[in-house]
């Protein structure tokens, strides 16, 4: 969720007037997150802040649940010994 207007489309439109953008730069509504609305299943795509820098964003697709064995040879991905097709990287 966004923490200032200036993240918000459209709205920070209005941090153009130096009035509301000084007072963006000092408001901050704090960290939300919307709850999920079911479990991350193979192949969702999910978007989270990286834990090292937290002013980046990283979107990755999920190949693996827990309890799975995945294994990576010769350019295809094999999850509990089964190769994936829809996911092995393209030469």
């Amino acid at each position: 969720m966004p923490t200032r207007i200036s993240e918000l489309p459209v709205l920070n439109l209005l941090c153009l007037i130096p009035a509301v953008w000084e007072k963006d730069k000092i408001r901050n509504w704090g960290y939300h997150r919307t709850p999920g609305f079911n479990k991350p299943a193979r192949m969702d795509i999910i978007v989270f802040r990286n834990p090292l820098d937290r002013n980046q964003l990283l979107t990755k697709r999920i190949i693996g649940l827990p309890g799975d064995t995945l294994t990576i040879r010769r350019d295809k991905i094999y999850i509990n010994g089964k190769v994936i097709k829809d996911i092995a990287r393209k030469k």
